[in-house]
């Protein structure tokens, strides 16, 4: 563990804002890069520039799939079977990358592997 003073600190983060500022139009323009990484990238250019939290969720909303996968998340941290999945359009990325932070549980590994079946029949419909 490394222990930084307050100006060690506020110079790593003014660096990375730079950083960030300099690749932001690249990485948002990405089709590579998930919804999920993009918004999450703009909310922490916004904390970097001293925004309040509230401030940066008005600018950078949660997704309607983000809000389910934190509510699918309850679920499967008590080994429940989250909502099913609606459509095969969902941005299923979005919910892998939030599932990562659950318990590990079988309803967990099931949830995982229905979002991982969903996205494979969406890239096969769309080839």
């Amino acid at each position: 563990m490394q222990i930084k003073t307050l100006s060690e600190i506020e110079e790593t983060n003014e660096r990375t804002k730079l950083e960030m500022l300099a690749l932001r139009d690249a990485f948002l323009a990405d089709p590579n890069k998930s919804e999920l990484a993009k918004r999450c990238f703009e909310r922490k250019l916004y904390r970097l520039q001293g925004f309040q939290w509230d401030e940066i969720m008005v600018r950078v909303p949660e997704s309607m799939e983000e809000m389910q996968a934190k509510i699918d998340l309850e679920f499967i941290n008590r080994d429940e079977k989250p909502e099913d999945i609606k459509t095969l359009q969902e941005d299923h990325l979005t919910y892998l990358q939030i599932y990562q932070r659950a318990k590990d549980t079988p309803a967990k590994l099931q949830a995982v592997s229905r979002r991982k079946n969903a996205l494979l029949m969406l890239r096969k419909m769309e080839a």
